[in-house]
């Protein structure tokens, strides 16, 4: 690490180092942080099994709901959703909107990043609102909040492309 002080016109102390040496001095911080916070009891950690099991499940979703051992059935009515639907959310079949992820995730005890997969299972570009009465959002046809669904939509006739 090479770092350069240099004294501003009005008397401070300047520190000069390459963006590699101060992301990882950034690094570290987070790191002693994540450690005192560990130490402490106020950071969840997963044992080697866990990690197994979050890698085996369809989507980080699934493996939360199961951890914090809640039934389908049981996720769904709590945050207002449709069984159905929260399943679909589960095995990437369909995404949800951001006030469901809400509601998961304080549901959870996670947050909304740490409950989606890193690339959606359902391709974006193939995405629309959902049409009325057509969403499984506990029947409603939108979201509880009134928010519109994203449903995929229907494959292109055969021999066009998208």
């Amino acid at each position: 690490m090479t770092i350069q002080t240099t004294i501003s016109p009005d008397g401070q102390r300047l520190v000069t180092m390459t963006a590699e040496d101060y992301q990882d001095l950034i690094d570290a911080r987070d790191a002693e942080a994540a450690m005192r916070a560990v130490a402490a009891g106020t950071l969840q950690t997963l044992s080697s099994g866990d990690v197994d099991a979050y890698r085996a499940a369809a989507t980080p979703l699934a493996f939360w709901r199961k951890h914090r051992r809640f039934t389908q059935a049981d996720m769904a009515q709590e945050i207002g959703v449709s069984q159905p639907y929260l399943a679909q959310l589960e095995n990437g079949q369909r995404e949800g909107s951001v006030s469901v992820y809400q509601r998961l995730a304080r549901r959870l005890g996670v947050s909304v990043d740490e409950l989606l997969p890193d690339e959606p299972a359902v391709a974006t570009d193939r995405l629309r609102p959902a049409e009325a009465g057509e969403s499984h959002d506990a029947g409603r046809g939108s979201t509880p909040d009134g928010q519109a669904e994203m449903t995929k939509a229907p494959d292109p006739p055969k021999g066009r492309k998208s």
